[in-house]
Protein backbone atom coordinates (compact mmCIF):
# COMPACT_ATOMS: atom_id res chain seq x y z
CA UNK A 1 0.00 0.00 0.00
CA UNK A 2 1.35 3.59 -1.35
CA UNK A 3 1.72 6.40 1.46
CA UNK A 4 -1.55 8.44 0.10
CA UNK A 5 -3.59 5.29 0.14
CA UNK A 6 -2.43 4.11 3.57
CA UNK A 7 -3.30 7.68 5.14
CA UNK A 8 -6.89 7.53 3.45
CA UNK A 9 -7.25 4.19 4.88
CA UNK A 10 -6.24 5.66 8.51
CA UNK A 11 -8.84 8.44 8.13
CA UNK A 12 -11.68 6.83 6.57
CA UNK A 13 -11.38 4.20 9.58
CA UNK A 14 -11.19 6.35 11.82
CA UNK A 15 -14.41 7.65 11.05
CA UNK A 16 -15.74 4.13 11.21
CA UNK A 17 -14.83 3.16 14.42
CA UNK A 18 -15.13 6.20 16.08
CA UNK A 19 -19.13 4.86 16.53
CA UNK A 20 -17.57 2.00 17.31
CA UNK A 21 -16.68 3.17 20.36
CA UNK A 22 -20.04 2.76 21.09
CA UNK A 23 -19.62 -0.76 20.81
CA UNK A 24 -20.10 -0.69 25.18
CA UNK A 25 -23.31 1.07 24.75
CA UNK A 26 -26.52 -0.87 25.21
CA UNK A 27 -28.65 -1.20 21.87
CA UNK A 28 -31.72 0.04 21.34
CA UNK A 29 -33.93 -2.77 19.26
CA UNK A 30 -37.43 -1.68 18.74
CA UNK A 31 -40.49 -3.88 17.16
CA UNK A 32 -43.80 -2.54 16.62
CA UNK A 33 -47.10 -4.20 16.97
CA UNK A 34 -47.17 -4.23 13.04
CA UNK A 35 -44.52 -6.85 13.00
CA UNK A 36 -45.35 -10.27 12.53
CA UNK A 37 -43.18 -12.35 14.93
CA UNK A 38 -43.21 -16.02 14.64
CA UNK A 39 -44.21 -18.74 17.07
CA UNK A 40 -40.80 -19.94 17.64
CA UNK A 41 -37.56 -18.31 16.06
CA UNK A 42 -33.77 -18.75 16.72
CA UNK A 43 -30.31 -16.89 17.13
CA UNK A 44 -27.44 -18.38 16.23
CA UNK A 45 -24.02 -16.84 17.81
CA UNK A 46 -21.35 -18.10 15.50
CA UNK A 47 -17.89 -17.19 16.91
CA UNK A 48 -15.35 -18.50 14.72
CA UNK A 49 -12.29 -19.82 16.04
CA UNK A 50 -13.62 -20.17 19.74
CA UNK A 51 -11.62 -22.55 21.44
CA UNK A 52 -13.09 -24.67 24.30
CA UNK A 53 -10.19 -25.09 26.60
CA UNK A 54 -9.79 -21.32 26.12
CA UNK A 55 -13.19 -20.52 26.68
CA UNK A 56 -13.11 -22.93 30.45
CA UNK A 57 -10.75 -20.79 31.45
CA UNK A 58 -12.04 -17.62 31.21
CA UNK A 59 -15.21 -19.14 32.54
CA UNK A 60 -13.71 -19.94 35.63
CA UNK A 61 -12.40 -16.76 36.05
CA UNK A 62 -15.09 -14.71 35.20
CA UNK A 63 -14.77 -13.48 32.31
CA UNK A 64 -17.34 -14.30 30.11
CA UNK A 65 -20.33 -13.41 32.22
CA UNK A 66 -22.97 -13.11 29.42
CA UNK A 67 -22.09 -16.27 27.93
CA UNK A 68 -22.21 -17.71 31.41
CA UNK A 69 -25.55 -16.17 31.68
CA UNK A 70 -27.01 -16.96 28.70
CA UNK A 71 -25.57 -20.35 27.89
CA UNK A 72 -23.75 -22.16 30.81
CA UNK A 73 -26.21 -21.11 33.61
CA UNK A 74 -29.29 -20.33 31.49
CA UNK A 75 -29.21 -22.94 28.71
CA UNK A 76 -28.14 -26.39 27.46
CA UNK A 77 -23.93 -27.46 27.32
CA UNK A 78 -22.99 -30.08 24.94
CA UNK A 79 -20.37 -31.44 26.97
CA UNK A 80 -18.59 -33.05 24.35
CA UNK A 81 -19.04 -31.57 20.96
CA UNK A 82 -16.86 -31.94 17.90
CA UNK A 83 -16.29 -30.51 14.51
CA UNK A 84 -15.63 -31.71 11.59
CA UNK A 85 -13.16 -33.28 9.43
CA UNK A 86 -10.62 -31.02 8.37
CA UNK A 87 -11.45 -28.08 11.55
CA UNK A 88 -11.56 -25.28 9.50
CA UNK A 89 -13.54 -22.65 8.76
CA UNK A 90 -15.20 -23.23 5.27
CA UNK A 91 -15.69 -26.24 5.43
CA UNK A 92 -17.50 -26.18 9.07
CA UNK A 93 -19.68 -23.28 8.11
CA UNK A 94 -20.93 -25.32 5.46
CA UNK A 95 -21.58 -28.05 7.18
CA UNK A 96 -23.00 -25.90 9.99
CA UNK A 97 -26.03 -24.55 7.73
CA UNK A 98 -26.15 -27.99 5.34
CA UNK A 99 -25.76 -30.62 8.16
CA UNK A 100 -23.17 -32.57 6.02
CA UNK A 101 -19.84 -34.01 6.86
CA UNK A 102 -16.93 -32.04 3.98
CA UNK A 103 -16.83 -35.52 2.60
CA UNK A 104 -20.26 -34.81 1.43
CA UNK A 105 -21.21 -31.12 0.73
CA UNK A 106 -17.42 -30.70 -1.33
CA UNK A 107 -15.80 -27.98 0.87
CA UNK A 108 -13.02 -29.40 1.59
CA UNK A 109 -10.75 -26.72 3.22
CA UNK A 110 -10.61 -23.19 3.08
CA UNK A 111 -8.26 -23.39 -0.05
CA UNK A 112 -9.87 -25.80 -2.72
CA UNK A 113 -8.51 -27.83 -5.78
CA UNK A 114 -10.19 -29.27 -8.16
CA UNK A 115 -8.13 -31.85 -10.49
CA UNK A 116 -10.68 -32.35 -12.98
CA UNK A 117 -10.67 -28.93 -14.18
CA UNK A 118 -7.30 -28.04 -12.74
CA UNK A 119 -8.63 -25.24 -10.72
CA UNK A 120 -7.86 -23.57 -7.58
CA UNK A 121 -9.78 -21.35 -4.91
CA UNK A 122 -8.83 -19.15 -1.89
CA UNK A 123 -11.83 -18.45 -0.18
CA UNK A 124 -9.86 -16.02 2.47
CA UNK A 125 -9.99 -13.51 0.18
CA UNK A 126 -11.89 -10.68 -0.30
CA UNK A 127 -12.48 -11.03 -3.91
CA UNK A 128 -13.67 -15.09 -3.13
CA UNK A 129 -14.93 -15.14 0.44
CA UNK A 130 -18.63 -15.60 -1.04
CA UNK A 131 -17.85 -18.02 -3.62
CA UNK A 132 -18.24 -20.54 -1.42
CA UNK A 133 -21.80 -20.40 -1.95
CA UNK A 134 -21.66 -21.54 -5.47
CA UNK A 135 -19.37 -24.96 -4.69
CA UNK A 136 -21.43 -27.00 -2.94
CA UNK A 137 -24.88 -28.86 -4.05
CA UNK A 138 -26.48 -29.72 -0.65
CA UNK A 139 -29.52 -27.19 0.46
CA UNK A 140 -28.73 -25.11 3.42
CA UNK A 141 -31.04 -24.20 6.43
CA UNK A 142 -32.25 -20.82 4.92
CA UNK A 143 -32.66 -22.89 1.47
CA UNK A 144 -34.91 -25.14 3.79
CA UNK A 145 -37.14 -22.30 5.37
CA UNK A 146 -37.44 -20.61 1.82
CA UNK A 147 -40.78 -19.38 2.56
CA UNK A 148 -39.80 -17.33 5.93
CA UNK A 149 -37.98 -14.51 6.88
CA UNK A 150 -34.22 -15.24 7.50
CA UNK A 151 -31.53 -13.15 8.19
CA UNK A 152 -27.76 -13.19 8.07
CA UNK A 153 -24.86 -10.80 9.69
CA UNK A 154 -21.53 -10.82 7.61
CA UNK A 155 -21.22 -14.93 7.78
CA UNK A 156 -19.64 -15.85 4.22
CA UNK A 157 -21.99 -18.46 4.00
CA UNK A 158 -25.46 -17.50 3.20
CA UNK A 159 -26.84 -19.25 0.36
CA UNK A 160 -30.94 -19.12 0.11
CA UNK A 161 -30.67 -16.68 2.90
CA UNK A 162 -33.90 -13.90 2.55
CA UNK A 163 -31.59 -10.62 3.89
CA UNK A 164 -27.83 -10.65 4.59
CA UNK A 165 -25.81 -7.61 6.68
CA UNK A 166 -22.17 -7.59 5.02
CA UNK A 167 -20.82 -4.84 6.27
CA UNK A 168 -17.89 -4.60 4.06
CA UNK A 169 -17.81 -0.91 4.52
CA UNK A 170 -17.96 -0.61 7.74
CA UNK A 171 -15.97 -3.82 8.75
CA UNK A 172 -13.45 -3.71 5.55
CA UNK A 173 -10.53 -0.83 6.54
CA UNK A 174 -11.19 -2.50 10.38
CA UNK A 175 -9.89 -5.79 9.04
CA UNK A 176 -7.40 -5.04 6.99
CA UNK A 177 -5.66 -3.47 9.99
CA UNK A 178 -6.43 -5.99 12.47
CA UNK A 179 -8.70 -4.14 14.37
CA UNK A 180 -10.74 -7.36 15.50
CA UNK A 181 -12.84 -5.73 18.09
CA UNK A 182 -14.49 -3.11 16.23
CA UNK A 183 -15.43 -5.46 13.37
CA UNK A 184 -17.64 -7.74 16.49
CA UNK A 185 -19.13 -4.79 17.48
CA UNK A 186 -19.71 -3.69 13.91
CA UNK A 187 -21.70 -7.06 14.11
CA UNK A 188 -23.56 -6.67 17.52
CA UNK A 189 -24.55 -3.51 16.06
CA UNK A 190 -26.46 -4.92 13.48
CA UNK A 191 -29.31 -5.90 15.69
CA UNK A 192 -30.62 -2.13 15.87
CA UNK A 193 -30.34 -2.53 11.52
CA UNK A 194 -32.38 -5.71 11.91
CA UNK A 195 -35.15 -3.69 13.85
CA UNK A 196 -35.74 -1.35 11.23
CA UNK A 197 -35.48 -3.81 8.45
CA UNK A 198 -38.47 -6.16 10.37
CA UNK A 199 -40.64 -2.70 10.59
CA UNK A 200 -40.22 -2.65 6.95
CA UNK A 201 -40.96 -5.60 5.93
CA UNK A 202 -43.32 -6.26 8.83
CA UNK A 203 -41.48 -9.55 9.62
CA UNK A 204 -39.08 -10.76 12.57
CA UNK A 205 -36.73 -13.56 11.31
CA UNK A 206 -37.64 -17.16 12.07
CA UNK A 207 -33.68 -17.51 12.25
CA UNK A 208 -30.52 -14.77 12.58
CA UNK A 209 -27.31 -15.46 12.77
CA UNK A 210 -24.52 -13.38 13.76
CA UNK A 211 -21.47 -14.19 12.56
CA UNK A 212 -18.25 -13.04 14.86
CA UNK A 213 -14.92 -13.75 12.77
CA UNK A 214 -12.38 -11.85 15.04
CA UNK A 215 -11.73 -13.83 17.49
CA UNK A 216 -9.99 -16.18 14.98
CA UNK A 217 -8.23 -13.58 13.47
CA UNK A 218 -6.77 -12.86 17.23
CA UNK A 219 -6.16 -16.12 17.68
CA UNK A 220 -4.24 -16.61 14.29
CA UNK A 221 -2.23 -13.49 14.60
CA UNK A 222 -1.42 -13.84 18.58
CA UNK A 223 -2.21 -17.35 19.90
CA UNK A 224 -5.29 -18.31 21.84
CA UNK A 225 -3.04 -18.28 24.92
CA UNK A 226 -2.55 -14.74 24.89
CA UNK A 227 -3.90 -11.69 27.06
CA UNK A 228 -5.01 -10.27 23.27
CA UNK A 229 -7.01 -13.14 22.32
CA UNK A 230 -8.51 -12.76 25.81
CA UNK A 231 -9.12 -9.34 25.46
CA UNK A 232 -11.01 -10.40 22.10
CA UNK A 233 -12.96 -13.06 23.13
CA UNK A 234 -14.06 -10.76 26.53
CA UNK A 235 -15.68 -8.24 23.86
CA UNK A 236 -17.50 -11.61 21.77
CA UNK A 237 -18.86 -12.28 25.29
CA UNK A 238 -19.60 -8.25 26.03
CA UNK A 239 -20.81 -8.22 22.11
CA UNK A 240 -23.58 -11.27 22.88
CA UNK A 241 -25.08 -9.37 25.63
CA UNK A 242 -25.34 -6.42 24.29
CA UNK A 243 -27.27 -8.37 21.30
CA UNK A 244 -29.21 -10.31 23.73
CA UNK A 245 -30.49 -7.82 25.97
CA UNK A 246 -31.23 -5.77 23.12
CA UNK A 247 -33.83 -9.06 21.88
CA UNK A 248 -35.13 -9.17 25.66
CA UNK A 249 -35.80 -5.62 25.92
CA UNK A 250 -37.88 -5.94 22.86
CA UNK A 251 -39.73 -8.99 24.43
CA UNK A 252 -38.75 -11.38 21.55
CA UNK A 253 -36.27 -13.28 23.85
CA UNK A 254 -39.32 -15.57 25.42
CA UNK A 255 -39.79 -17.14 22.39
CA UNK A 256 -36.36 -17.47 21.08
CA UNK A 257 -33.74 -20.27 21.37
CA UNK A 258 -30.49 -19.19 21.43
CA UNK A 259 -27.81 -21.14 19.72
CA UNK A 260 -23.89 -20.57 20.30
CA UNK A 261 -21.44 -22.59 18.54
CA UNK A 262 -18.30 -22.64 16.60
CA UNK A 263 -16.11 -24.37 14.21
CA UNK A 264 -13.15 -25.35 15.37
CA UNK A 265 -10.84 -24.74 18.35
CA UNK A 266 -8.23 -22.65 18.57
CA UNK A 267 -4.12 -25.21 19.21
CA UNK A 268 -1.52 -23.47 20.90
CA UNK A 269 1.00 -23.85 18.43
CA UNK A 270 4.62 -22.63 18.53
CA UNK A 271 7.15 -21.23 14.90
CA UNK A 272 9.93 -23.47 16.51
CA UNK A 273 7.99 -26.47 15.46
CA UNK A 274 7.10 -25.36 11.91
CA UNK A 275 7.66 -28.38 9.31
CA UNK A 276 8.33 -26.82 5.61
CA UNK A 277 6.84 -30.57 3.92
CA UNK A 278 7.24 -28.99 0.57
CA UNK A 279 10.94 -28.26 0.98
CA UNK A 280 11.08 -31.83 2.38
CA UNK A 281 10.01 -33.46 -0.47
CA UNK A 282 11.95 -31.80 -2.74
CA UNK A 283 14.96 -32.50 -0.52
CA UNK A 284 14.11 -36.71 0.27
CA UNK A 285 12.48 -37.44 -2.69
CA UNK A 286 13.05 -34.71 -5.44
CA UNK A 287 9.25 -34.10 -5.94
CA UNK A 288 8.56 -30.97 -7.68
CA UNK A 289 5.25 -29.32 -5.24
CA UNK A 290 2.87 -27.08 -6.24
CA UNK A 291 1.47 -24.59 -3.33
CA UNK A 292 -1.29 -21.99 -4.53
CA UNK A 293 -2.83 -20.55 -7.52
CA UNK A 294 -3.01 -22.70 -10.73
CA UNK A 295 -2.96 -19.25 -13.64
CA UNK A 296 -4.42 -20.09 -16.84
CA UNK A 297 -7.85 -19.27 -18.64
CA UNK A 298 -8.22 -22.51 -19.52
CA UNK A 299 -8.00 -26.37 -19.09
CA UNK A 300 -5.12 -26.56 -21.78
CA UNK A 301 -3.04 -23.78 -19.90
CA UNK A 302 -3.61 -25.30 -16.52
CA UNK A 303 -2.59 -28.61 -17.55
CA UNK A 304 0.81 -26.76 -19.44
CA UNK A 305 1.33 -24.85 -16.74
CA UNK A 306 0.73 -27.71 -13.97
CA UNK A 307 2.85 -30.20 -15.99
CA UNK A 308 5.57 -29.33 -14.52
CA UNK A 309 5.10 -30.67 -11.20
CA UNK A 310 4.50 -34.10 -9.11
CA UNK A 311 2.36 -32.83 -6.83
CA UNK A 312 -0.37 -30.03 -5.72
CA UNK A 313 -0.53 -29.38 -2.02
CA UNK A 314 -3.56 -27.93 -0.53
CA UNK A 315 -2.91 -26.69 2.91
CA UNK A 316 -5.81 -24.15 4.26
CA UNK A 317 -4.68 -23.75 8.26
CA UNK A 318 -1.57 -25.18 8.54
CA UNK A 319 -2.50 -28.92 10.40
CA UNK A 320 -3.61 -30.59 7.44
CA UNK A 321 -2.28 -30.98 3.87
CA UNK A 322 -4.28 -32.77 1.27
CA UNK A 323 -1.94 -33.63 -1.53
CA UNK A 324 -3.11 -34.54 -5.21
CA UNK A 325 -0.32 -36.27 -7.28
CA UNK A 326 0.02 -36.38 -10.81
CA UNK A 327 -0.93 -39.02 -12.83
CA UNK A 328 1.70 -41.94 -14.16
CA UNK A 329 0.58 -40.25 -17.92
CA UNK A 330 0.19 -36.27 -16.94
CA UNK A 331 -2.20 -34.48 -15.22
CA UNK A 332 -5.33 -35.59 -16.81
CA UNK A 333 -6.16 -38.65 -15.25
CA UNK A 334 -5.75 -39.87 -11.54
CA UNK A 335 -2.57 -41.88 -10.26
CA UNK A 336 -2.53 -45.58 -9.34
CA UNK A 337 -3.05 -47.08 -5.46
CA UNK A 338 0.99 -47.80 -6.15
CA UNK A 339 1.65 -44.77 -6.95
CA UNK A 340 0.37 -43.07 -3.94
CA UNK A 341 1.77 -45.92 -2.00
CA UNK A 342 4.92 -45.29 -3.25
CA UNK A 343 4.58 -41.57 -2.24
CA UNK A 344 3.87 -42.25 1.64
CA UNK A 345 6.16 -44.85 2.17
CA UNK A 346 8.87 -42.88 0.14
CA UNK A 347 11.94 -43.42 -2.06
CA UNK A 348 14.99 -41.46 -1.46
CA UNK A 349 16.30 -38.93 -4.30
CA UNK A 350 19.86 -39.52 -2.73
CA UNK A 351 21.35 -42.86 -0.75
CA UNK A 352 24.29 -43.30 1.86
CA UNK A 353 25.13 -42.30 5.21
CA UNK A 354 23.08 -38.56 5.47
CA UNK A 355 19.71 -39.85 3.61
CA UNK A 356 16.65 -39.34 5.67
CA UNK A 357 13.87 -41.31 6.14
CA UNK A 358 11.32 -40.92 3.62
CA UNK A 359 8.14 -42.29 5.29
CA UNK A 360 5.97 -39.79 6.00
CA UNK A 361 4.43 -41.25 9.00
CA UNK A 362 7.48 -41.20 10.63
CA UNK A 363 8.39 -37.62 10.45
CA UNK A 364 7.62 -35.98 14.00
CA UNK A 365 5.43 -33.49 12.81
CA UNK A 366 2.70 -35.73 11.44
CA UNK A 367 0.22 -37.59 13.26
CA UNK A 368 -1.82 -39.35 10.78
CA UNK A 369 -1.41 -40.10 6.88
CA UNK A 370 -4.19 -41.60 5.14
CA UNK A 371 -5.47 -42.42 1.81
CA UNK A 372 -8.38 -44.15 -0.08
CA UNK A 373 -8.12 -47.91 -0.82
CA UNK A 374 -11.54 -47.49 -1.82
CA UNK A 375 -15.06 -46.15 -2.08
CA UNK A 376 -15.69 -48.12 2.32
CA UNK A 377 -12.02 -48.24 2.96
CA UNK A 378 -9.29 -45.34 4.35
CA UNK A 379 -5.50 -46.71 4.95
CA UNK A 380 -4.17 -44.37 8.10
CA UNK A 381 -0.87 -44.90 8.86
CA UNK A 382 1.30 -43.13 11.85
CA UNK A 383 4.53 -43.92 13.72
CA UNK A 384 3.04 -46.19 15.92
CA UNK A 385 1.69 -48.96 12.69
CA UNK A 386 -0.51 -49.30 9.88
CA UNK A 387 -4.77 -49.60 10.38
CA UNK A 388 -7.37 -49.78 8.15
CA UNK A 389 -10.57 -48.15 8.83
CA UNK A 390 -13.81 -50.03 7.41
CA UNK A 391 -17.66 -48.59 6.78
CA UNK A 392 -20.41 -51.39 5.94
CA UNK A 393 -23.94 -50.56 5.76
CA UNK A 394 -26.05 -52.85 7.78
CA UNK A 395 -29.24 -52.22 7.17
CA UNK A 396 -30.02 -48.10 6.89
CA UNK A 397 -26.77 -47.90 9.41
CA UNK A 398 -23.74 -47.35 8.88
CA UNK A 399 -21.02 -49.25 10.70
CA UNK A 400 -17.19 -48.72 10.76
CA UNK A 401 -14.51 -51.19 12.42
CA UNK A 402 -10.67 -50.84 12.22
CA UNK A 403 -8.47 -53.53 11.72
CA UNK A 404 -4.72 -53.91 11.03
CA UNK A 405 -3.41 -53.96 7.39
CA UNK A 406 -3.42 -57.43 6.95
CA UNK A 407 -7.54 -57.40 7.72
CA UNK A 408 -7.31 -59.14 11.30
CA UNK A 409 -8.45 -57.08 14.81
CA UNK A 410 -5.43 -55.98 16.83
CA UNK A 411 -4.04 -53.87 19.05
CA UNK A 412 -1.88 -52.48 16.81
CA UNK A 413 -4.61 -51.29 14.59
CA UNK A 414 -6.04 -49.36 17.86
CA UNK A 415 -2.26 -48.28 18.62
CA UNK A 416 -2.13 -46.74 14.62
CA UNK A 417 -5.54 -44.57 15.07
CA UNK A 418 -4.45 -43.31 18.56
CA UNK A 419 -7.33 -45.37 20.67
CA UNK A 420 -5.30 -47.54 22.61
CA UNK A 421 -4.93 -44.92 25.33
CA UNK A 422 -7.45 -47.10 27.61
CA UNK A 423 -7.74 -51.13 27.64
CA UNK A 424 -11.82 -49.81 27.70
CA UNK A 425 -10.83 -47.98 24.42
CA UNK A 426 -8.77 -50.39 22.81
CA UNK A 427 -11.00 -53.79 23.83
CA UNK A 428 -13.84 -51.18 21.96
CA UNK A 429 -12.24 -51.14 19.03
CA UNK A 430 -11.30 -55.35 19.40
CA UNK A 431 -15.11 -55.65 18.99
CA UNK A 432 -15.64 -54.62 15.52
CA UNK A 433 -18.08 -52.74 14.39
CA UNK A 434 -20.04 -50.12 16.00
CA UNK A 435 -22.24 -47.08 14.68
CA UNK A 436 -21.42 -43.69 13.86
CA UNK A 437 -22.59 -42.21 17.09
CA UNK A 438 -20.79 -45.05 18.90
CA UNK A 439 -17.92 -44.30 17.86
CA UNK A 440 -18.62 -40.42 18.68
CA UNK A 441 -19.24 -41.25 22.08
CA UNK A 442 -16.28 -43.66 22.83
CA UNK A 443 -13.94 -41.49 21.35
CA UNK A 444 -15.01 -38.40 22.49
CA UNK A 445 -12.74 -37.78 25.16
CA UNK A 446 -9.61 -39.61 22.82
CA UNK A 447 -6.49 -37.65 21.52
CA UNK A 448 -8.64 -38.17 18.50
CA UNK A 449 -12.38 -37.74 19.13
CA UNK A 450 -14.97 -38.85 16.31
CA UNK A 451 -12.45 -39.75 13.51
CA UNK A 452 -13.04 -43.54 12.69
CA UNK A 453 -16.09 -42.78 10.84
CA UNK A 454 -15.36 -39.12 10.09
CA UNK A 455 -11.65 -40.29 8.10
CA UNK A 456 -14.31 -42.53 5.88
CA UNK A 457 -16.54 -40.19 4.82
CA UNK A 458 -14.14 -37.19 4.46
CA UNK A 459 -12.71 -39.58 1.47
CA UNK A 460 -16.59 -39.65 -0.59
CA UNK A 461 -15.31 -36.12 -2.01
CA UNK A 462 -13.70 -36.24 -5.00
CA UNK A 463 -11.55 -32.86 -3.63
CA UNK A 464 -10.49 -34.74 -0.39
CA UNK A 465 -7.33 -35.33 -2.37
CA UNK A 466 -4.95 -38.77 -2.98
CA UNK A 467 -3.81 -38.42 0.42
CA UNK A 468 -4.01 -36.34 3.66
CA UNK A 469 -1.72 -35.37 6.36
CA UNK A 470 -2.89 -34.46 9.59
CA UNK A 471 0.02 -32.62 12.19
CA UNK A 472 0.85 -33.70 15.25
CA UNK A 473 0.25 -32.00 18.49
CA UNK A 474 2.39 -28.89 18.57
CA UNK A 475 3.24 -28.74 14.94
CA UNK A 476 2.45 -26.90 11.97
CA UNK A 477 2.96 -27.90 8.33
CA UNK A 478 4.43 -24.89 6.18
CA UNK A 479 3.14 -22.19 8.35
CA UNK A 480 4.17 -19.77 11.02
CA UNK A 481 1.74 -18.11 12.70
CA UNK A 482 0.89 -17.95 16.07
CA UNK A 483 -2.14 -19.95 16.79
CA UNK A 484 -3.40 -22.69 13.64
CA UNK A 485 -6.04 -25.80 13.07
CA UNK A 486 -6.88 -28.04 10.55
CA UNK A 487 -5.57 -31.58 12.40
CA UNK A 488 -8.15 -34.49 13.74
CA UNK A 489 -6.95 -34.31 17.37
CA UNK A 490 -8.88 -32.93 20.08
CA UNK A 491 -7.43 -29.70 20.66
CA UNK A 492 -8.78 -28.74 17.13
CA UNK A 493 -11.80 -31.03 17.04
CA UNK A 494 -13.35 -30.16 20.48
CA UNK A 495 -15.73 -27.53 20.34
CA UNK A 496 -18.02 -25.34 22.39
CA UNK A 497 -21.67 -25.88 21.53
CA UNK A 498 -25.15 -24.55 23.46
CA UNK A 499 -28.63 -24.25 22.97
CA UNK A 500 -30.74 -21.88 25.29
CA UNK A 501 -34.15 -20.72 25.06
CA UNK A 502 -38.43 -21.91 25.73
CA UNK A 503 -38.70 -24.61 27.33
CA UNK A 504 -35.23 -25.48 27.51
CA UNK A 505 -34.00 -26.37 31.06
CA UNK A 506 -31.35 -23.87 32.65
CA UNK A 507 -27.98 -24.90 33.65
CA UNK A 508 -28.19 -28.60 32.31
CA UNK A 509 -26.10 -30.37 29.79
CA UNK A 510 -26.11 -33.35 27.48
CA UNK A 511 -23.20 -35.41 26.52
CA UNK A 512 -22.34 -36.14 23.21
CA UNK A 513 -23.46 -33.64 19.59
CA UNK A 514 -21.19 -33.15 16.30
CA UNK A 515 -20.97 -29.55 14.40
CA UNK A 516 -23.46 -31.81 11.86
CA UNK A 517 -26.52 -31.99 14.13
CA UNK A 518 -27.07 -27.67 15.02
CA UNK A 519 -29.17 -27.74 11.84
CA UNK A 520 -31.36 -30.38 11.95
CA UNK A 521 -31.72 -29.64 15.98
CA UNK A 522 -32.96 -26.40 15.08
CA UNK A 523 -35.42 -27.39 12.75
CA UNK A 524 -36.54 -29.29 15.77
CA UNK A 525 -37.08 -27.32 17.85
CA UNK A 526 -38.86 -24.97 15.62
CA UNK A 527 -40.93 -27.54 14.88
CA UNK A 528 -39.76 -27.51 10.85
CA UNK A 529 -38.20 -31.34 10.72
CA UNK A 530 -40.79 -32.15 7.94
CA UNK A 531 -38.57 -30.21 5.62
CA UNK A 532 -35.79 -32.57 5.80
CA UNK A 533 -38.00 -35.19 4.06
CA UNK A 534 -38.25 -33.41 0.94
CA UNK A 535 -34.27 -33.47 0.18
CA UNK A 536 -31.26 -36.37 0.51
CA UNK A 537 -30.36 -37.82 3.96
CA UNK A 538 -27.99 -35.65 5.93
CA UNK A 539 -25.01 -36.69 8.39
CA UNK A 540 -26.28 -34.65 11.45
CA UNK A 541 -29.13 -36.12 13.61
CA UNK A 542 -31.65 -33.82 15.95
CA UNK A 543 -30.46 -33.33 19.40
CA UNK A 544 -33.47 -31.99 20.34
CA UNK A 545 -35.33 -34.86 21.90
CA UNK A 546 -32.06 -35.22 24.77
CA UNK A 547 -31.71 -31.27 24.98
CA UNK A 548 -35.59 -30.95 25.50
CA UNK A 549 -35.64 -33.69 28.44
CA UNK A 550 -32.15 -32.49 29.90
CA UNK A 551 -32.06 -31.87 33.23
CA UNK A 552 -30.43 -28.73 35.34
CA UNK A 553 -27.90 -29.81 37.77
CA UNK A 554 -30.26 -28.78 40.71
CA UNK A 555 -33.36 -30.67 39.22
CA UNK A 556 -31.33 -33.70 38.53
CA UNK A 557 -29.67 -33.60 42.43
CA UNK A 558 -31.98 -35.95 44.64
Amino acid sequence: MNRRHFIITILYSALLIAPAGCGRQPLVLSVSDKVERPTRSAVIFFVDGMDESRMNELLAEGRLPNIDKRFVKGGVRVSHAVSSLPAMTYPNTVSLFTGCFPGHHGIMGNQLFDRHRLTWIDYITLENYQHVNRDFTQPTLYELLDDRFTVNVQCHTQRGVRHSFDNMIETGPAWFLGWHIPVNQFVASCIEQLGTLAERVRQWPSVVTFYFPGLDAAGHAHGSHTDYYAKVFEDVDYQIGRVTNAIESAGLLETSYLILVTDHGHPRASQAKSFDLAAWLCRTRGIRCREGDVPGAGYSERFAFLDKYDAMLVDGSHRRVAVFLRGESGWGENPSAERVVQFIDGQRATDGPQAESCRIADLPAVAFVCRSMDRDRVEVQSARGIAVVERRLAGSTKEYRVVSAEGALADVAADAVGLAQSPDLARFVGEGWHDSRQWLEKTADSSCPDFVPQIVEYFDSPRAGDLVIFTAQGWLLSGNGCGEHGSCLAEDMRIPMFFAGPELASGASIEFGRLVDVMPTLLDLLGESDRLKRHPPIDGVSLAPQVRSAASDETARP
